[in-house]
C-alpha cells in the first residue's frame, strides 16, 4: 500500500519538473532572441 501512495507524489513532482524545465527553456529562447536582436538594431543605427 505504501508504494501505491508514493507513486502519485512522484508523478506530480515529475510534472512540476517538466513544467519548470519548459518554462526555463522558453525564457532562455526569449533571452537568446533579445540578445540576437540587440546587435542587429545597433548595426542598423550605425549604418
Amino acid at each position: 500500500m505504501g508504494r501505491k501512495q508514493r507513486q502519485p507524489h512522484y508523478i506530480l513532482s515529475w510534472h512540476k519538473v517538466a513544467g519548470t524545465y519548459e518554462a526555463i527553456k522558453d525564457s532562455q529562447l526569449r533571452v537568446i532572441c533579445i540578445l540576437l536582436s540587440i546587435p542587429n538594431r545597433s548595426r542598423k543605427s550605425n549604418m
